[in-house]
């Protein structure tokens, strides 16, 4: 066929509707792929099989041991789907999935208002091959119903912006918003962000009728906020593990200038980690210069992606929010508009761009994602296989055996330890870490009956793991080694 009439057949809109295709295809051949629950996910089936609804959503402060960090919204609708359709891994995750489906339709739409025409179809092939939302669209965590609420709080922000809406309709919005903070914690952020923005657009237009709606209706976004937080979040903005984690990984300077130069070392830092761009200094460049064409071109579509970024940078630096990896997958749609803004801007406005060097660069952009998203359709994403790891241990395990379950490993064993027929007697949770090193010594007072010893590792550090083994192997002979994926098990016959 002649290129002229491949380009009329093939227009920007089919070109689009492929891509989105072929992102559902990505997202369905990892749900499919139905991998292993790994220790988060592990925590959140536990505690929705093990507990009910009352119990999930009581303040963390009453019961941390029963209570679930996800939002209300998440909460309810896994609780739901596994009643309807049984506890199991695709019941657990359909929800996820169903989120990263109208996420990617929706992202189709927006990116027809906010980014100029030229950054639209790059835009939308990164937000539909990128592997860590391909990942997370069939994860039991709430990243990717953060990204949909987030996607559907710029759909609400638009329809304020562009319509003469009545009171009514304000009214409504202001609610929408608070349901929206039932179903996403960072939707707080997406709110204070869009609020700033269609406030400062409006003040700037001198529409004080619109104004004065535009400030009751985020009165009525910060009071669901504040509500919530006081009968939830605050609690686990308390929590002592992740302060500790703040000092231990992410610790902030106290020293201003250090944390200006840290505060920007996550933000480039994270657009790389998402973007995964070979060349990521080009990822910054497009940043940039999508940020100052957004700037530019229409001042409040800069401030609903750009505002957003900083409230949650604000969080960070107040110790109430990290602003690192997949904390921040909903800002990810943010991040791919303003550098595919930039893109577009280039090609369009630079004389030296047209037409190869933005082609160029372009590939500098797509080439890695390219690579992992041929790479994840031939073998999808693992984390922690430990189903087939106990799959060995079931059909090798011999009456008196004893398996030693690592303590991290606890939540997927207890999990699967039903579906293979792991009776109470049958196996011991271990108490060994870095924390407690005599645990080793311990532990192995459960095993004076026993013949045969199994351990169990999953979500393990290297260290740990060599020093438990070196242990038993003082303890007796390995004679059987099964590994996968971030998970393993090693059966002993010990020395009596």
């Amino acid at each position: 066929m002649h290129p002229g009439k491949i380009q009329r057949f093939l227009t920007e809109e089919k070109l689009a509707w492929l891509i989105v295709v072929f992102g559902i295809f990505l997202r369905l051949r990892q749900y499919l792929f139905n991998r292993s629950l790994w220790f988060d996910e592990a925590v959140i089936a536990i505690k929705l099989s093990s507990y009910s609804i009352p119990e999930l959503t009581r303040p963390a402060a009453t019961s941390m041991a029963q209570s679930v960090t996800s939002p209300l919204g998440f909460i309810l609708i896994e609780k739901f789907f596994i009643n309807i359709f049984g506890n199991n891994e695709f019941s657990l995750r359909l929800f996820p999935f169903f989120c990263g489906v109208i996420s990617l339709i929706l992202f189709k739409q927006i990116i027809q208002w906010l980014l100029r025409k030229e950054g639209r179809l790059l835009a939308l092939w990164l937000f539909s091959s990128i592997h860590y939302l391909v990942y997370y669209s069939s994860e039991v965590k709430h990243y990717s119903s953060d990204i949909l609420v987030a996607l559907l709080l710029y759909t609400l922000f638009r329809q304020i912006w562009m319509k003469s809406l009545r009171a009514y309709d304000f009214l409504t919005c202001g609610m929408s918003g608070v349901v929206a903070l039932l179903f996403s914690h960072v939707a707080a952020f997406i709110l204070g962000g869009g609020a700033v923005a269609l406030l400062r657009d409006s003040f700037q237009r001198k529409e004080k009728g619109r104004s004065g709606q535009l400030v009751m209706m985020s009165a009525l976004w910060a009071i669901g906020f504040l509500i919530y937080y006081q009968f939830s979040l605050q609690y686990f903005s308390q929590n002592i593990s992740l302060t500790n984690y703040w000092v231990n990984v992410l610790g902030l300077s106290a020293d201003i200038f250090s944390e200006v130069v840290f505060i920007n070392f996550l933000v480039f830092e994270n657009i790389k980690y998402f973007l995964v761009a070979k060349f990521s200094y080009f990822l910054i460049f497009f940043f940039i210069l999508g940020a100052m064409s957004l700037f530019l071109r229409n001042r409040c579509i800069f401030g609903v992606l750009l505002f957003p970024i900083l409230f949650t940078l604000a969080a960070h630096v107040l110790k109430k929010y990290f602003f690192f990896g997949r904390l921040i997958c909903f800002l990810v749609p943010s991040f791919i508009m303003i550098v595919s803004e930039g893109w577009g801007f280039f090609k369009e406005k630079m004389p030296i761009a047209r037409p190869y060097l933005a082609n160029v660069l372009l590939c500098f952009l797509i080439i890695n994602p390219l690579y992992k998203t041929a790479t994840y359709i031939v073998r999808p994403i693992k984390n922690e296989e430990i189903r087939p790891v106990m799959r060995y241990i079931r059909e090798n395990f011999e009456e008196g055996d004893k398996i030693y379950v690592y303590f991290k490993a606890e939540y997927a064993f207890r999990y699967y330890s039903s579906r293979f027929g792991f009776k109470e007697q049958d196996y011991f949770i271990g108490t060994f870490s870095k924390g407690n090193p005599n645990g080793c010594r311990e532990d192995y007072e459960n095993f004076k009956d026993a013949a045969r010893a199994w351990i169990l590792l999953s979500h393990f550090s290297r260290d740990e793991a060599e020093e438990l083994r070196a242990f038993f192997d003082s303890k007796g002979s390995r004679i059987k080694v099964i590994q996968d994926t971030g998970a393993g098990a090693y059966l002993y016959e010990l020395n009596g």
